[in-house]
């Protein structure tokens, strides 16, 4: 079972599941006088049923959870985050990466900006002295950074849809 194929089963899982706890509501009294109580012949073994069919199903989803995390842990994939600079990590690391780490980096160069500008002022002698702007980093640097971020988000996802649907499941 690839990875994929796993997300989605364990997303028509949780559906079902769902939709039997609508019925369990349904289906858990009924009057005494009922003869076919909602329908059902044997009411309390068609309710132990779907009891069950959750609990199975709940283990369904732990079983193929669990193997998405460990492939996640041991699968790696390739991102070109920078063209001509492979970088390898696994797919775990690289979901982090999308899911925090790129908006962190984003926002700390975001944040290098100000509304300083240069200013020119006369001394006491009545010269005019102009007083730059100092920069802790460098700006063209700066920029060349965010336009990496706004752009690696794409190539990760790319790259683990790739993954999602051509690796399979560790321990499936």
């Amino acid at each position: 079972m690839k990875i994929v194929e796993g997300l989605k089963k364990v997303k028509m899982n949780r559906k079902r599941i769902d939709q039997l706890h609508l019925k369990v509501h349904e289906l858990f009294a009924h009057m005494e006088t009922d003869e076919k109580p909602h329908g059902y012949d044997n009411p309390k073994a068609t309710l132990e049923g779907w009891v069950q069919t959750i609990h199975d199903l709940q283990k369904d989803n732990a079983t193929i959870l669990a193997a998405v995390q460990r492939t996640n842990l041991e699968t790696e994939v390739t991102v070109e985050v920078v063209e001509g600079k492979p970088v390898t990590k696994t797919i775990h690391d690289w979901l982090y990466r999308r899911r925090e780490g790129v908006d962190f980096d984003y926002r700390t160069f975001y944040n290098m900006r100000t509304n300083l500008k240069p200013i020119t002022e006369r001394n006491d002698a009545g010269d005019l002295k102009v007083i730059n702007v100092v920069y802790n980093f460098p700006v063209e640097k700066r920029d060349e950074l965010l336009a990496t971020y706004s752009e690696e988000k794409v190539k990760i996802d790319s790259a683990l849809e790739i993954a999602n649907a051509t690796t399979d499941l560790v321990g499936v």
